[in-house]
């Protein structure tokens, strides 16, 4: 019987550590971009890659109040599944050609970024560069990927030809991905 207890309890804590974490809005946010971005720095050139799933950027359209509006946070998040996002920010010395950047990242980066998913090749859906005009250290573009539900590691790989930095990467395991936390709203 003890050894029947010591079994069971075993199995008890194994299964509590690959429970998904339910967090509060703030805490969620923060777990995610404590856990769930990537930095690359090549040359003079720094990249923050942000992994987004439908939550996060439901969240975040909603300034980190999602239980604001509970409803509308729950139809964006329906909106969006299906698909995964990338924040990236990109930050670089002042430019001299401040307009070919802005040719570049809005027109033509595009081209230069895919998704691998398992086996899988994907090409972005939806892409947005966020200008600051100089009054920030960085600019940032999101991306967006329809993935389906699958459950495979990801890599994000960008050619930069504006900084001509080839292949940055950004690497999200299975494991990470299946242990993505869940947020609590009200």
């Amino acid at each position: 019987m003890k050894r029947v207890v010591k079994l069971v309890m075993c199995a008890l804590a194994l299964t509590a550590c690959h429970t998904k974490q339910t967090l509060p809005p703030s805490a969620f946010m923060a777990k995610m971009e404590q856990q769930y971005s990537r930095k690359v720095k090549a040359g003079k050139t720094e990249y923050t890659i942000q992994y987004a799933n439908a939550d996060f950027m439901a969240c975040q359209e909603l300034d980190g109040r999602p239980e604001t509006n509970t409803q509308q946070f729950r139809k964006r998040v329906s909106e969006l599944s299906g698909n995964v996002f990338f924040i990236v920010k990109i930050k670089t010395p002042v430019s001299s050609d401040a307009n070919r950047m802005v040719m570049y990242y809005e027109q033509e980066a595009e081209k230069d970024v895919q998704l691998l998913q398992g086996d899988s090749v994907l090409r972005p859906v939806l892409w947005h560069f966020e200008n600051n005009y100089g009054l920030s250290p960085y600019n940032s573009i999101v991306i967006g990927f329809a993935t389906g539900k699958k459950d495979e590691s990801l890599q994000l790989v960008f050619n930069d030809n504006y900084t001509q930095t080839p292949m940055i990467k950004a690497s999200y395991s299975k494991s990470e991905l299946e242990n993505l936390p869940n947020i609590s709203i009200n």
